[in-house]
């Protein structure tokens, strides 16, 4: 699904698609938990049955750790029906991921009261936020005098940091970035 939104006279365009929650409704609510500008992680292994099934979504891993490299965007929608749409995502409930363009949410950022500058590429970090990224691709070392290359996890699709934040007392920040997941 494509949305061009008009905004003081400029075209944002925005890409979604369709997402499942992998969950079961046999799990706990705070297992499962997912909301809104928190990383969509295609499903894997056994939380889907039989595997993936290229639909089914889940809560992002630790950074760094491979499955993150299943980025396919941020949740954007989903059935909620409590009063200021602060509910989460339901086990077996369907429901949009924003995979390009200017999120149209504010995104948890996990920080320890650090200035951010925009640019900074963010990855996806345990449950429902991302973590800034050094680079996703970064030297570990040498042989026979070339350098040698390793991926970091979690980077697969592009989420950048669309303006700098400045510190503050809580440790995580909501913000606004480009995702280009596709």
């Amino acid at each position: 699904m494509q949305i061009q939104l008009v905004t003081g006279g400029a075209i944002n365009e925005r890409i979604f698609r369709i997402a499942k929650s992998a969950y079961t409704v046999t799990a706990t609510i705070t297992a499962a938990s997912m909301s809104r500008g928190a990383p969509a992680i295609f499903a894997v292994g056994t939380i889907v049955n039989g595997g993936a099934d290229g639909y089914s979504i889940q809560n992002a891993d630790t950074q760094g750790q491979a499955n993150n490299n299943l980025l396919i965007g941020v949740i954007h929608d989903y059935p909620d029906t409590s009063s200021a749409r602060t509910g989460v995502w339901q086990p077996e409930d369907v429901g949009l991921v924003q995979c390009y363009g200017v999120a149209d949410v504010y995104m948890g950022i996990a920080t320890k009261t650090d200035t951010l500058a925009q640019g900074l590429l963010l990855s996806p970090n345990t449950g429902s936020q991302f973590r800034t990224s050094l680079s996703p691709i970064y030297a570990t070392g040498t042989v026979a005098s070339s350098a040698v290359f390793t991926g970091l996890s979690g980077v697969a699709g592009l989420v950048v940091l669309a303006r700098s934040l400045a510190s503050q007392a809580s440790e995580t920040f909501t913000a606004k970035a480009f995702v280009r997941c596709m």
